[in-house]
């Protein structure tokens, strides 16, 4: 691998073929070439933290990258290109799978038949926390799973998670109404174990009629 940024083709020339004129002819070829060449792009392995999207394309393509999607994000392109190569050693297992869904949505859990009481070689995919955007999401998740997994086992479904944080507002309004009958007996004497005062006035107005017959003489 080379990591020299400084790389010289002239430098690299072996004792064999290292003399004149093709010492020349590699030199003048290193001029030319210096302001035409990005050398970081002979890192391709070493560099894909920093490749440019054209870059990993084309290293997918020549990695054989499984479910690989162009419109994908840059960084979901870069962990698919990085683990290309340990998902395509260990494919059919348990890990290429978690690792080709981690590798895009970076959460997921897988979960065989038996741990969720399911039918043999039945397996979920839950806990997946990525965006869901619509179909095209899930039938790219099932896809790139597919591309995992063996023949003989079967992907029963997969779930995506959220979590809701919401506020709740509350109001209500009480109304009491009571009625209230009172029925009482006025028709027997009552006894009431209280101390009374009482006070009275008492004002008495009297009309005096006089008749009387007068005598003319007066």
């Amino acid at each position: 691998m080379i990591h020299d940024k400084e790389y010289r083709i002239a430098d690299q020339l072996t004792p064999a073929i290292g003399k004149e004129p093709i010492l020349s002819l590699a030199k003048t070829f290193d001029v030319f070439m210096a302001d035409r060449i990005d050398t970081t792009v002979l890192l391709l392995w070493g560099g894909i933290d920093t490749a440019k999207e054209s870059v990993l394309d084309h290293l997918a393509y020549h990695l054989h990258v499984d479910a690989y999607d162009a419109s994908y994000p840059i960084e979901v392109k870069r962990r698919m290109v990085k683990q290309s190569i340990p998902i395509h050693k260990h494919k059919g297992t348990p890990f290429a799978v978690k690792t080709a869904i981690a590798t895009v949505y970076e959460s997921g859990q897988l979960e065989e038949w038996f741990s969720y009481d399911g039918e043999p070689y039945r397996f979920r995919v839950s806990g997946i926390t990525a965006p869901l955007t619509g179909a095209p999401d899930i039938q790219r998740l099932v896809t790139l799973i597919n591309s995992a997994k063996n023949k003989r086992s079967w992907l029963d479904y997969v779930q995506f998670k959220r979590d809701i944080q919401a506020m709740e507002y509350v109001a209500g309004a009480v109304g009491v109404a009571k009625h209230l009958v009172v029925n009482s007996d006025l028709s027997t004497t009552l006894h009431v174990g209280m101390t009374e005062y009482a006070s009275a006035a008492v004002a008495q107005a009297t009309t005096i009629t006089i008749n009387t017959t007068l005598n003319n003489d007066i």
